[in-house]
């Protein structure tokens, strides 16, 4: 019997063969990959790394893209040529500004003074009252373009695409004991197809010089782009590098526009850049920063509490109550004298409640603090001491304001073994290491480069790139 770790390795190991063996990159339909819109859903299966979600009613789903389509004939009526064209996420307002909520990923270059269009995806249910104070609303629910072209893809699927989705299914069923059906297959690539007919009739409307989006997978809107010769580009989202599986290997031949590539990859630091080294996104990637490690680098204390010891788990929906226990066989490992002050912040989309961590409140005082609320990761941050986290992102945040940051080792860590550096993001093999570590000499020098993983000036850096790198006039 293969054990769990083995049938991890194996079945990637399938997946990275087959695509190579098959050819299935080089597979066109009018001019794209199928692959390359597949790749990932297809890894996700093989890996069966899931996490917790709030789903929401199909009645809801279809009201909130009927509202979308009335809003979307008024707007086309009214709309003018924008300089950008922005896809956010709802989850995105977190940053309270007096009044107002600001977005994480558009406004600090917004402030700059463009015209844009927000598109927005509401990915979760807990950031309905920051919509309503939004700095700059959405201006179109990006649901309803989704809606209209999964209802064509079930009516009109791509045809041509049915012998590649058979295949794919048996070759990763008969390889690697993979179920991946070749029903969903197809329906991906047939939504991608009318998605992106959508997006250009909105794009020949607003006539953007540039589209921005916040995550990868934008595959319909990048061969909107594409169609219409609009710039598009990609900020970094999370950790993105040469093994995440949107990450297309270097050897894969084709156009930018026939794999789907963004025009620009704007990374977060060299650290990044070099970890794409191997893949096609390397070549079009700069490091662009962050405008939020920008804001709360301003913010971090250099001193901080001598009183008490701050440490921040920062949650991500995955495998709560073992990270729960290991959370707790760490607090009650602690140094006797030392004052410690737990909190956990839950992700804004695949934290689903507090129950499983009331034992950490009720035994330790610990805070847990949901996604939706303030204050939000990156200010708790700027005011800890240490941050734990799986794989999350946050790592580098934390690394990129000069915190120190261990890996806890549940399944998924796997992910931040190679930035693992024992100078700013350290591996706890068990909870009372985490003590050991702290106390170490390697942990107090922290002399890493914080820039490497964030370079400053996020605004700074997208402008000139625009201007020098792309050639792009903008208003």
């Amino acid at each position: 019997m293969i054990s769990g770790d083995n049938l991890f390795i194996r079945r990637i190991e399938v997946f990275l063969s087959a695509e190579k063996q098959y050819g299935w990159f080089d597979i066109r339909f009018e001019g794209w990959s199928f692959w390359r819109v597949t790749r990932t859903w297809v890894y996700d299966i093989a890996v069966g790394l899931s996490v917790s979600k709030v789903k929401t009613s199909k009645y809801l789903l279809c009201k909130q893209a009927l509202l979308a389509t009335l809003k979307l004939g008024m707007l086309l009526f009214t709309s003018k040529r924008r300089d950008f064209l922005v896809k956010s996420f709802r989850s995105a307002l977190r940053i309270k500004d007096g009044s107002v909520i600001r977005d994480v990923y558009y406004d600090e270059l917004l402030d700059q003074g463009y015209s844009y269009f927000k598109l927005e995806v509401i990915d979760s249910n807990d950031f309905g009252d920051h919509s309503k104070k939004s700095l700059r609303p959405a201006d179109l629910d990006a649901y309803l373009l989704y809606f209209w072209a999964n209802l064509l893809a079930r009516i009109f699927p791509v045809k041509s695409a049915i012998s590649f989705c058979d295949e794919v299914s048996m070759v990763m069923r008969e390889n690697g004991g993979i179920d991946v059906r070749p029903g969903p297959l197809l329906r991906r690539i047939s939504q991608v197809h009318w998605e992106a007919k959508l997006y250009r009739w909105l794009l020949k409307r607003l006539q953007p010089s540039v589209v921005i989006v916040a995550d990868c997978a934008e595959y319909a809107l990048r061969l909107a782009c594409a169609r219409e010769d609009i710039v598009f580009v990609e900020i970094q989202h999370g950790l993105f590098d040469r093994d995440h599986p949107d990450a297309v290997p270097d050897w894969v031949e084709g156009t930018d526009d026939e794999l789907l590539l963004p025009d620009a990859l704007a990374c977060y630091g060299q650290y990044w850049i070099d970890r794409l080294s191997t893949t096609r996104q390397w070549v079009n990637a700069f490091p662009a920063g962050n405008g939020l490690v920008d804001r709360y680098r301003k913010d971090r204390s250099v001193e901080g509490q001598q009183d008490v010891f701050r440490i921040l788990v920062s949650s991500q929906g995955l495998h709560v109550e073992k990270l729960c226990s290991w959370l707790t066989i760490m607090m009650a490992s602690a140094p006797a004298k030392l004052a410690v002050e737990l909190t956990v912040k839950l992700h804004p989309v695949y934290d689903v409640g507090y129950q499983s961590y009331e034992s950490l409140q009720t035994n330790y005082g610990a805070k847990v603090i949901s996604g939706s609320a303030m204050p939000n990761i990156w200010e708790l941050l700027s005011n800890s001491d240490l941050h734990l986290s799986i794989s999350s992102a946050c790592h580098f945040d934390a690394a990129s304001l000069g915190v120190i940051s261990i890996v806890i080792p549940l399944d998924g860590h796997e992910l931040m073994i190679d930035s693992v550096d024992d100078q700013s993001i350290f591996l706890a093999y068990g909870p009372s290491d985490v003590w050991q570590i702290m106390s170490g000499d390697k942990c107090l020098e922290n002399q890493t480069n914080r820039e490497k993983y964030s370079k400053a000036s996020f605004a700074d850096n997208m402008e000139q790139h625009f201007r020098k790198e792309l050639s792009i006039e903008l208003k």
